[in-house]
């Protein structure tokens, strides 16, 4: 059958398959095989091994061994992808060793996306002219190990490792020239150029300084980035940036914007956002039937302002992917919430603070998003008392579900359902091309 169709159509067909299933290609014949593997390598995900994190990924107190392991790494890092022709999408996670100018010297000239939790090698990397894609590293890793620690992981060796250069006077390199996906801290959001946030499709902004210095330029930047379909906020949120967002006049902010991601977390000396920022966001968010994905966390929310947000959810005809953090919920918050759920929903998360209540009415619900395929719940206090076959049975399109730090995935042999844990390395640094679609990615990304 496969002589019969030009390989240029094969090939089409098997990039349309979910990256993390493509695999099982590769044993049905050799020219399913020949396609695939340059499918399969066009992305690879490299694990520095080091520090205290290293132990623990690794699972050992031994640390020759792990640095052993760490040096047999590095050495092969930089013949390997000498080897990989298709390389498109390169990750480094760590910073013992630090990525640096040994490897990033190897990186082929035609990659297109640079995603980093490590130091920048910015003199090795500036002439990347085809990047479309640049994650700059941030101080957080995702999620906390901890099973109902319900917060960003804030990562010292980050911080002390990997600062990042006055990156300013960098905007004219090679390497921003076709970017339209860029991951920045919040306190250098000031230098992008405005010929760069004009072409943003994705912008990603993290707030780790707990100082209103993040907020500088912003306001400029939201009202330049016109083409820009997705924004992500996350991290030590100030109230004075929902106001910014809420100063739109006319839809002159966001035009595009249909995915939207507002992440707030505490850190240890700073106080929640303030609840009189609800009505601004509600402002900001109200008639923007446009947005098809959004995830809303604000952790101290109180049940007036979190049923007001809701109200405006429901009316958002066009969300397919939802997450949304409940704080303190009550019986009736709780029907409130299902009651607003868009009833086209592909993907979701709910984090709830439960103290108890009847779970039910959820699984009740569940079982009317008839198009749900991914579906996340988390307790921040305790696992909520939920069957992963409950679930299942509930939803009988899903294929992935998750219990707070931990990931199913779901396959069904007739009546029977069968789930396959993720490994916890899997969960803790996932990766696009792990989920069976961007839109569970996405909503799954930073927590």
């Amino acid at each position: 059958m496969t002589s019969k169709l030009p390989i240029e159509i094969w090939n089409s067909i098997l990039k349309q398959i979910p990256q993390s299933k493509i695999s099982t290609c590769i044993n049905v014949c050799s020219l399913f095989r020949g396609l695939a593997l340059p499918i399969l390598f066009s992305s690879i995900r490299i694990y520095l091994i080091g520090n205290d994190s290293g132990l623990s990924m690794l699972n050992t107190a031994e640390t020759s061994w792990m640095e052993e392991t760490a040096t047999k790494l590095m050495v092969n890092i930089s013949a390997a992808l000498q080897a990989l022709n298709n390389l498109e999408t390169f990750r480094w996670i760590g910073c013992a060793p630090l990525f640096d100018h040994i490897v990033a010297n190897h990186l082929p000239s035609n990659l297109r996306s640079l995603i980093k939790f490590s130091s920048v090698p910015w003199d090795s990397i500036q002439e990347l002219s085809s990047l479309t894609c640049l994650h700059l590293p941030v101080t957080f890793y995702f999620p906390d190990d901890e099973e109902v620690h319900d917060g960003l992981n804030e990562d010292q060796d980050l911080a002390e490792f990997c600062p990042i250069p006055n990156i300013g006077a960098l905007y004219d390199s090679a390497i921003f020239l076709n970017l339209t996906d860029l991951r920045i801290p919040a306190i250098h959001v000031r230098d992008l150029p405005i010929r760069l946030s004009n072409a943003l499709l994705n912008l990603e902004i993290f707030f780790t300084l707990h100082h209103d210095d993040e907020l500088i330029g912003l306001d400029l930047v939201l009202h330049h980035v016109v083409i820009l379909e997705s924004l992500s906020l996350v991290g030590y949120l100030q109230p004075q940036l929902i106001v910014l967002l809420a100063s739109d006049n006319g839809g002159s902010i966001l035009p595009s914007l249909q995915s939207f991601r507002l992440s707030s977390h505490l850190g240890m000396w700073e106080e929640a956002l303030e609840m009189s920022t609800i009505p601004y966001l509600i402002h900001f968010l109200e008639g923007r039937n446009q947005l098809r994905r959004l995830y809303i966390r604000l952790p101290e929310i109180q049940t007036n302002d979190l049923q007001s947000l809701l109200s405006v959810i429901k009316n958002l005809y066009s969300v397919e992917v939802l997450g949304i953090y409940t704080g303190e919920l009550q019986d009736d918050s709780l029907a409130y919430l299902l009651h607003c759920l868009p009833v086209n929903l592909v993907a979701l998360h709910i984090a709830m603070d439960w103290s108890g209540y009847n779970l039910l009415p959820l699984i009740d619900t569940l079982e009317k998003l008839t198009k749900l395929t991914f579906l996340h719940l988390y307790g921040t206090r305790v696992r909520l008392p939920i069957l992963l076959e409950d679930m299942a049975n509930a939803c009988q399109n899903l294929t992935t579900v998750g219990l707070n730090r931990s990931l199913w995935t779901i396959d069904r042999e007739g009546d029977a359902i069968l789930t396959t844990k993720w490994p916890r390395w899997r969960i803790k640094f996932n990766t696009e091309e792990e989920f069976d679609s961007h839109d569970h990615a996405w909503l799954f990304k930073y927590y």
